[in-house]
This record gives structure tokens, sequence and C-alpha cells, in this order.
């Protein structure tokens, strides 16, 4: 299961424990409750004790908010997580990038993160890791002042955010291009925001064209 994926069952689950705490009609409650092991059947692995007993806790119609996120806690085995990233790699994907600002690693929890994002404030800079064609690339950007409620194009989600602006190069040597996207400022909660990848993708290949 993708962490994205995680944030989608998630929000199903949260869909049906509200349903149950409205004590909306049963004919309700049974089409939430199966959207809800539907998604735990798309995303879970099969026949695992995990996935048997989160789909056994979701028929539970006095479950709880807390009692749901204890449940999900314990899928996060089953999350695959973002690849395993060090300060070498980022010097590596960031090579022109001197006295590079790395972020917190401490507050970091890759196993839950689509893509790797980080501000460096003193430089208005933005870094941004992610999986392209299935490999590591490393994208750096100028991320404006200015803050404001919009559509980020990475989660596609109405989230507070900033003008990414990243300088490319074009099919023609020596020629360069600026591209540029309003984006969440703070990566990890564009991440929490998360219900499919593909519009990270997209801003990749507006900002890191392979």
């Amino acid at each position: 299961m993708k962490p994205f994926e995680f944030t989608v069952l998630k929000n199903g689950v949260a869909r049906l424990v509200a349903g149950y705490s409205a004590n909306l009609d049963p004919v309700v409650l049974d089409v939430l409750k199966a959207d809800a092991i539907d998604l735990a059947k798309t995303f879970l692995i099969a026949d695992d004790a995990l996935t048997t007993n989160f789909i056994f806790e979701l028929t539970n119609r006095r479950l709880t908010i807390e009692q749901a996120t204890e449940a999900l806690t314990t899928l996060r085995p089953q999350v695959t997580g973002f690849p395993s990233v060090t300060p070498a790699t980022l010097a590596t994907l960031f090579k022109k990038s001197h006295h590079l600002v790395e972020p917190d690693w401490q507050r970091l929890d890759l196993r839950m993160l689509t893509y790797l994002g980080w501000n460096d404030i003193a430089t208005h800079q933005k870094f941004i890791v992610a999986v392209q064609a299935d490999r590591l690339v490393g994208v750096r950007g100028t991320l404006s002042a200015g803050i404001h409620n919009g559509v980020c194009a990475i989660c596609q989600t109405m989230s507070r955010v900033s003008m990414f602006t990243a300088t490319t190069a074009t099919n023609h040597v020596g020629n360069y291009r600026t591209n540029g996207n309003y984006i969440c400022r703070d990566s990890g909660q564009c991440n929490r925001q998360f219900t499919s990848d593909e519009g990270l993708q997209a801003f990749l290949e507006t900002v890191h064209p392979h």
C-alpha cells in the first residue's frame, strides 16, 4: 500500500465513523461500510491477519474515531513508504547546492511520504526529492514569500500555497526556461493530503522533464 492509498483508506474510514456517530439511516451506513471495506480489500494485503482484523473492526457500529485511528496504526507495516534517503543521497541529487540545508531528519517518517520536501527559509529555496520513472530525482527551486489559499499542483487540494519556480534546460544546448506552479508551502501537510500521485508526476514533468 502506498502512502497516499493509506490516506484514501483513512478518509473512507473517517466517513464511516462519522456515519456511525451520527446514527445515520442503516441503508446509508451499509453503503459507507461497504465502501470502507472495499478500500481495505483493494489496498491491503489479502489473507493477512492485520487485514482481517481491520475489516472486522469496521463492522463495529460503536467504532469511535480513537479506535479507528488505533486500528489504522496497526496497518503501517503494510505501507511501502518512500525509498531510503540519506545526507549522501541528497549530496548526489543536489551537487550544485553548496552548504545544502538538510531536512529535519528526526521529524521525518519516510514510510508515510509520497515525496520528500523541505524549505531553506534563509535563501527562499525549496528542495524536493521524488520518484520519477522509477528513480530518485531532486528538484531545487525558489519559493515565493507570499502565501495564500489555493489548489496545490502536487496534492491537488485546497491548501496554503506559494509559487515554486525552477529553471530547467530546454532541448537546445545552453537554453533554459523557468517553470512555476503553486504548491503547498508545508510539504508535510501536502503529503498528508495526497489521494493520488498524478499531480506529483505532472508537476515533475513540468519542473524536471526527462
